[in-house]
Order: C-alpha cells, then structure tokens, then sequence
C-alpha cells in the first residue's frame, strides 16, 4: 500500500492531521507525520490536502503513483502564514488555450454553422496572451491564489495544455487548475470517429440507442482509465482532475464536472468527496470550484452537511449569480475574449472569510472598481426616468432618478418595461416583478422556475394587459395588473446558451428568440400559448438580441452575422442578409426599414422587404473586448431609438444622432462618460450614463 510522510518543509518536524488521498481513499496523518493508504491498482496520484498552516497548490503536493508508488512518499509542504483569516482570490475561466490558432476544434465546434464571408465565429487564446492577461491581473489585484475553472485548453491537446502549464509558471501566485468539458477533448480525433462509424455499419445489436448516442458513450464516456480517455493529456500534463485544500481558514473544493458526466458512478470523485468532507470541521467554510454551473440539487445532495458559502463556475461565457441560503453561486465569463452575452472579457476577484464569500467582476481595460452600473433599458414614467442598477457582485436594484430605490436581490440586467402606472422586470434568479412606478412598492411577483437551472437576460414584454417573459426554456403569460398566470410553455431544455434575445409581443403573437439547440425563433398564441411554429439548430447559430414583429414578417438577428426575415404564418425564410460581424447587438424599426447595431459599431439600414442595406454608417467600437469569442474592443451593446426623421444611438462616451434617410451623423453630444442606454425625448434623446447621470440631446 501507499505509504508516507507529510513533514514541514522548513525544519522537517512531522505534520498531524493532514488528509492525504488517492482520489477514493482519505488518510490522516498520524502524529509522526506518516500515512498509509489501501493500495488499488487504478490509483493515478497520491495527494495532500494542504492545511491552511502551509501554502497549497505549490512544491510537491502530488505525487503519480500510475507506475506504482515508490514507497515512502515524502511530501514537504511549505509553512504559509495565512491562519484563519480568510483568503482573497481571483478567477478566471474559459481560457481556450491553442497553439493552432483554434484550427483543429473550429470544424467540429462550429460544423454545420453557415457564417457570412470572412466572418470569425469562435474564438481562442495564444500562451503568451495568457500570460500577458494573468500578469496584469496578479499586479492589479496581489491575490493569494488564482483558480482557473475550466476549458483551459481549446481542444484538450497535450501540447495546448503544456502551453497553459508554461503561462501559469512563475506567476509569483500558485494557480488551481480545475478540468471543463474542452479539456476532455483529445478523444475526439478523426481516426476515433472513422473507427467509431465503420463499426457501427457493421452492428447488428445497436441497443436501441443512435450512433450519436453511443458515440458518445464509448467514445467520450466509458471507463474512465482508458489510454484513450479524453483525461489522459490533463493527468500527464497537469496532474489530479479533483482534490481539495485549506486556505485562510476555507475549504476549497476542485470538482471534475466533466467526469462526472463522462463516467458515470464508477467515477470514485463522489466517493473521495464524502470522504473529504466528513473530515472538514463543522462550521468551516466550503468554496467549490467547478468548470459546469451545477443545479442546486447537485450541491445539496454533496454539501448539504457542510457549511457551504459559495461555488465559482464558468462554462457558459457569461456571468450570473444565484443564491441558497447562505451559498452564493457565482458563473463567471471569458478571460481571454468577450463573453457571448458580451460581458467584456475579465476575472471575478473572491474574498471568504468566516462572515462568508463575496465577489466582483473586474473587466481587463476598464476596471469598474466594484461600484453599481446602470444597466438594461431605462423607461421613463410620469416624467422621471427609472433605471436598473447592478453591482459587481451581481446584486441590484431599480431606481428612479432623483426618487426612490428598491433593492435587488439580483440584477435585472435586462432592464425595464411599462405600462399603466407599473413597472415590469426580470431578473437573473428567473423573477418577474412588478413594481408601482410612482414609489417602488411591489406589487406583484412570479417565478419562472429554478434559478440555478436559469439564464434570464431579457426584459419582459407587455402588450393587451398581458405581461410575457421567458427564455429558451420556457415563456409565461401573465395578467399585467395582478400577476395572474394565464399560461406556461415549455421550449427547450435548456438556457444555454445566454442570449440577449427576449421576448416581443403584439395582440397576434408573442415571439421569443433564443439561442438553445432546442431554440432559435419560436412564435406562439398570445391566449394559449400554444406554439405556432419554432426553428433550432446549432447555438452558435441561433437569435442574439429581441426580434421585431412587422407586417406578416419577424425579423431577427442571428449569429453568427445575419439579418433574416421569417415568414409570421409559417416561419418560412424570406431573405436573410449578411453583416460585419458575429454577434449583431440590436434590432429596431422604422416603418420600411429595419435599423441593426453590430457588436463592431457600425448602424445599417435595410429594407424590410429584401433586406438590401440602404445605408451604414460606422461608429467604431468601445473600450473593452465585449465582442462574443473575440479579443478586439467592441462596440457598446446599446439600443436604437428612432424619433422622427432621426435614429439614435451612442458610442461609448457620445450620444449620437443619424439621419434616417441617409445614415448621416446629424448630432453628436459628448456625455462625459460611459453611456449605459438611450432614450427618446420628445422630438430627440437622452442617454443615461452607467453612473446614473442624464445628458439630453442639444
């Protein structure tokens, strides 16, 4: 059997106490500082969970024991002064490292995705653009440690991950590295799928299951000490795929999602894991670090009998927030590229402690320094202009200028609709609220299901006293005066992935955009909510900002660069017309044309019947990467507001007027800081800033 020491590695005095694994198995040190643990012959590493007296993730706190372990295992762990006083740390994710410039990966990830011409769809990483990213985050924030969840390499090569290892070396901060699904991808090679399907044409007995189905459960899944397992370049490059260690006083939980996935209960992460936790100290905070947002379901059935006060995830290329008591759960967006819900791309910056976790996000060219962002769309009632506000932190609140404040929960990042005297909002958790315009009080709230399964990043709609909302998953109606649920439906499995696009609504139809598998366009009964007709495809490809009904026709903007037109009775394509980038912002009408913002900057006018482009005019982009998979600073994603002969928008500093019949700059007005949305005013505009501030049209 595997057996050791752990000892300090300043004087060589025995350490007590210390839990020593071997991925199932969890050991204590006893007084003399050695251990022993069951020999098995899967076992792959031997390692410590360092306590909070010593400085984890550094020197040799692992050991491979494949080969067979060379018996005594010595590990030396350096003292740390950390206590219990809690710990500062920083997160980053979604790296997608690639020493090809993302050629392998592009075909597969985006098979069967038509893009216009010299379009970039997806996005990755280089070394050195890591390492010139971790480095300006170590010197703007001094972290202790920096934990890296997931998707690290683009396509889970050997020498993708290597190229990770060498920019996170001599950092002067130790990193944890958690694995996410890209990681676990060196199995799908071409010669695994040519063999895969020549076998399969030979099968008599196929189980009842589809190539694709069993595709992936022998190729991507299946036992999980296969050569071929899509773990192998991460066990021989970086080391354990879960483990765990003490920092300041905090557990920190570093979780395989993609495993557990992949390999089902003959895993033995679950069963290192209650072994793991039954050995931390009641009341000691638990932080868990895992590539894949987890249901609130997974982390109740492994951590409901310990004191966790937070998780960091990412995945999804975006950020939200949800909470369960004390537990906040936080999914974090792209480091190396703009986020597909176009958060600019940046690190979320995490201080526990016995009070609990906190956290904001920091975006890499301009820092928000944590304060409150306007965000969404503004309305203006009676005179006075409400906004939505969120923190770094993803918490919120809506405030009516020089008025009232109520608070968030979460963020309503969507923004703001009105009607009748009423405020309607949705908000990260999947609540509609509504509020009284005039003062704030609540009036009315609904679920829209389980917030830790939810990604709800538009805003309501309302139309003939009815109030719609929803996303990919499913859209509700409502009673827009008492909150009365009318109807519910379901549309697809899933949110993924975040999209901008919500739901638009008249008194013949209610239409939802999103950019699910399952969900691209839908159009459904305002009474029933029975679905007229819906499209799918591959996400990538699916509808990214709220469409627009006009004349028998929905128009919508799709990824990756697209205007289309759909038929309204039976979402036959009418035209589609190409535009300049992947990831168009904003859609808006005016009588014949149809007006498009694009994630670059540039505004174009098309005909409504052809799409042909009437004009363009390019404003240039912002100041962050806020461009989906793309490292290039992007343009705002700020509306279009037409008013008269004039359509409004901004750039990141000026509100901006163009000529509607020729997509001139009429009027510029310098605002005096960055723009968060535009608003009509009377016969021109007002942008309001992201600090609350108002700056009217000359």
């Amino acid at each position: 059997m595997p057996t050791g020491e752990v000892v300090d590695g300043h004087d060589g005095r025995p350490l007590a106490g210390v839990a020593v694994s071997d991925g199932l198995v969890v050991a204590r040190t006893e007084a003399d500082g050695t251990f022993s643990i069951p020999r098995r012959a899967d076992a792959e590493f031997v390692f410590v969970t360092v306590p909070s007296t010593h400085r984890a993730l550094e020197g040799r706190w692992f050991a491979d024991v494949r080969a067979g372990a060379s018996d005594p295992l010595r590990f030396e762990l350096q003292p740390g002064s950390t206590g219990s006083a809690g710990c500062r740390f920083v997160q980053v994710t979604d790296l997608h490292v690639s020493v090809d410039g993302g050629a392998r990966l592009r075909p597969m990830i985006e098979a069967g995705v038509e893009a216009p011409a010299g379009i970039a769809v997806t996005g990755e990483t280089s070394g050195a653009e890591l390492r010139a990213d971790l480095e300006l985050v170590v010197e703007r924030e001094h972290p202790d440690f920096i934990a890296a969840t997931g998707d690290l390499a683009d396509y889970g090569q050997r020498e993708e991950l290597a190229a990770y290892r060498e920019a996170i070396t001599g950092l002067g901060v130790p990193v944890a590295s958690i694995p996410g699904n890209h990681d676990h991808l060196s199995c799908l090679t071409r010669e695994a799928i040519d063999e895969f399907f020549g076998a399969w044409a030979m099968r008599d007995d196929t189980e009842g299951l589809s190539a694709g189905e069993e595709f992936q459960r022998e190729v991507f899944g299946g036992d999980w000490r296969r050569a071929a397992s899509g773990r192998a370049p991460w066990v021989e490059e970086i080391g354990p795929l879960y483990y765990s260690f003490d920092w300041g006083g905090v557990h920190f939980v570093a979780y395989d999602g993609e495993g557990l996935r992949r390999y089902g209960a003959d895993y033995p992460q679950d069963a290192w894991l209650a072994a793991d936790l039954s050995l931390v100290p009641e009341g000691t905070p638990v932080v868990v670090c895992t590539h894949f947002p987890e249901d609130r379901e997974f982390y109740r059935s492994r951590f409901g009998r310990v004191r966790l006060v937070g998780s960091i995830s990412g995945h999804w290329h975006g950020t939200r927030a949800w909470h369960d008591g004390e537990a906040r759960h936080w999914t974090s967006s792209t480091l190396g590229f703009g986020g597909i819900d176009y958060t600019p791309r940046g690190y979320r910056v995490v201080e526990v402690d016995a009070r609990g976790a906190r956290s904001r996000w920091e975006t890499i060219e301009e820092p928000s320094g944590g304060t409150a962002r306007v965000a969404g769309s503004a309305v203006r009632v009676g005179g006075r202009i409400v906004v939505v506000t969120e923190d770094a932190d993803v918490r919120g609140s809506v405030r009516a200028v020089d008025g009232w404040t109520r608070a968030l929960e979460t963020a309503a990042r969507g923004g703001l609709s009105a009607a009748d005297g009423l405020l309607y909002l949705l908000d990260l958790n999947a609540q509609l609220v509504a509020l009284d315009a005039t003062t704030g009080a609540p009036r009315w709230a609904q679920g829209l299901g389980d917030p830790s399964v939810r990604w709800t990043l538009g805003r309501p709609a309302v139309a003939a006293a009815r109030v719609y909302a929803g996303s990919a998953m499913s859209v509700d109606a409502f009673v827009a005066a008492d909150g009365t649920r009318l109807w519910h439906t379901d549309l697809a499995s899933a949110d993924w992935a975040a999209s901008w696009s919500g739901v638009c609504a008249n008194d013949d139809a209610v239409v939802v955009g999103a950019m699910s598998d399952d969900l691209h366009l839908a159009v459904l009964d305002p009474d029933t909510g029975t679905v007229r007709w819906r499209h799918s495809g591959r996400d990538i490809a699916g509808v990214c900002a709220t469409p627009v009904l006009t004349d028998g026709v929905v128009l919508a903007l799709r990824a990756p660069g697209w205007l289309a037109a759909y038929d309204f009775a039976d979402g036959q394509l009418q035209w589609q017309q190409p535009l300049d980038d992947a990831w168009p912002v904003a859609l808006a009408l005016a009588g014949e044309v149809a007006l498009v913002r694009s994630a670059t900057g540039r505004v174009s006018a098309h005909g409504v019947g052809d799409g042909r482009v009437r004009w363009e005019c390019d404003l240039g982009p912002g100041r962050r990467a806020g461009r989906a998979y793309s490292r290039l600073p992007g343009a705002p994603r700020l509306p279009l507001v037409v008013v008269g002969d004039r359509v409004w928008t901004a750039t990141f500093d000026e509100l901006v007027g163009l000529d509607l019949g020729s997509g001139g700059v009429a009027v510029t007005a310098p605002v005096g800081g960055e723009v968060a949305t535009v608003l009509a005013d009377g016969d021109g505009a007002l942008a309001v800033t992201v600090a609350g501030d108002i700056v009217h049209a000359p």
